[in-house]
């Protein structure tokens, strides 16, 4: 299981994590780290083609269904996420897990949003961000 899980991708491309963003992150983070997405757009595997143009090694780039991602957010210690909707859908799966009684605060990963310098169009973090049960376990950093 990952210690780290990022979710790069994004609905828009000036939102999304770059290869040499995901490079940085994983160089500097401890343990291990996972990248994962799902369908992006009209392209099954977008997730590849971000494996392709970095060096970190294939192995830890993962396509999944969004059932097995979410199953996957329960074991990762940090989550580092482009502003999307996969974020959301993430902390909402998360936030049901503690309004129901399925995970303690101990239990709930850090996360981390990634967010790139102001772009018309693209909603500012001091404004738009996810809502967490426990707001102090969201963070961010300037992505690019």
């Amino acid at each position: 299981m990952p210690d780290t899980l990022v979710l790069p991708v994004a609905g828009s491309t000036a939102k999304q994590v770059s290869s040499s963003g995901l490079e940085e992150m994983h160089m500097s983070e401890e343990g291990s780290v996972r990248v994962a997405g799902t369908r992006f757009k009209n392209d099954t595997d977008y997730i590849r083609h971000l494996s392709d143009a970095s060096s970190i090694p294939s192995h830890q780039f993962m396509n999944l269904p969004i059932d097995e991602l979410l199953l996957l957010t329960l074991y990762a210690r940090k989550i580092v996420s482009a502003d999307s909707g996969l974020l959301w859908l993430v902390t909402s799966f998360l936030n049901d897990r503690v309004i129901r009684g399925l995970m303690t605060k101990q239990q709930h990963p850090e996360v981390v949003v990634v967010r790139k310098d102001h772009i018309p169009g693209v909603p500012a973090y001091a404004i738009w961000h996810p809502l967490l049960v426990f707001p102090d376990k969201l963070g961010w950093i300037r992505g690019r």
